[in-house]
């Protein structure tokens, strides 16, 4: 997965690419499900058992935990045992041409799973699995903007999702919100000062199975991949954590969207038909 890491000079940089690498790691360890070793793993592969886990990881448990409040449930970290029977079940770059794709598997829902915030230990019942991939990899985002503000502008981007502090060498930070717009075929870019923008997409992690066409975003009633009017969704907001909940959930159901304005966000949606809509408060080109 590509990335960016900007400063507001250059002699910042090194060290801003060391802190991004260290922090790589520390997620890597407690959260990356492909990773045997990884505590999520451990997790996964010992229901039932309570485990006392890394503060990075209960990090990233709360902030799942806020994404399922926050979308009413659409962004489902219990997704793991529908993303396997949709044939997601390795590495993304390691799916087969045609997967193998099983009956839909609804999520189990977050609120099965037995987290101890005080005592730091976390207990995953049988039958259940946590992906925590989505909303894991915003708060990255959020955690490393943060770190690299203490010592001035700077602005983090990683997979779609991008957060900034401050303003670039040049005057306010540009950000492209797609590779080419499907609509007008130009890349729409907006001006971004301190929050974040995540982009989502029900196109760019897709592959063909036995059953049909997948994606990886899931809709955790039906273990379906999702379906709502949309096919990508581009939502600005305080926090990567925010904007990611968002941008994933408007892909699941358009009725989030009134959810997402009286937030205060804003997001520019591109429609199953070919339209391209702004709901909210999105940021000026």
């Amino acid at each position: 997965m590509s990335g960016t890491v900007a400063t507001e000079s250059p002699e910042r940089e090194v060290e801003a690419l060391e802190v991004c690498r260290r922090l790589i790691s520390e997620f890597d360890a407690a959260v990356n499900r492909f990773a045997p070793e990884a505590e999520i793993s451990i997790v996964n592969h010992n229901p039932g058992v309570r485990h006392s886990i890394s503060p990075l990881f209960l990090a990233a448990l709360r902030a799942a935990d806020h994404s399922f409040a926050t979308s009413r449930g659409l962004c489902d970290p219990t997704i793991l045992p529908a993303l396997a029977a949709a044939g997601y079940d390795r590495d993304f770059a390691e799916i087969s041409e045609l997967a193998t794709s099983a009956e839909a598997l609804p999520a189990i829902g977050f609120p099965l799973i037995d987290i101890d915030y005080e005592a730091s230990t976390v207990t995953l019942p049988v039958g259940g699995g946590l992906d925590l991939g989505s909303s894991a990899k915003a708060l990255f985002v959020d955690l490393l903007v943060e770190r690299l503000a203490h010592d001035g502008a700077c602005l983090v981007e990683l997979g779609g999702d991008v957060a900034a502090r401050g303003v670039g060498p040049d005057g306010p930070w540009v950000v492209g919100v797609t590779v080419a717009d499907e609509i007008t075929g130009h890349e729409p870019k907006v001006f971004l000062g301190d929050g974040a923008i995540c982009t989502s997409s029900t196109t760019l992690r897709s592959w063909r199975t036995n059953t049909g066409p997948r994606h990886h975003i899931i809709d955790p009633r039906t273990g379906e991949s999702a379906s709502s009017s949309y096919t990508r969704a581009s939502v600005a907001a305080a926090s990567c954590v925010d904007a990611n909940c968002f941008a994933t959930a408007l892909l699941v159901d358009d009725d989030i969207a009134f959810d997402l304005v009286q937030a205060g966000w804003g997001a520019r949606l591109t429609t199953r038909w070919g339209t391209v809509e702004y709901v909210g408060s999105w940021p000026k080109d």
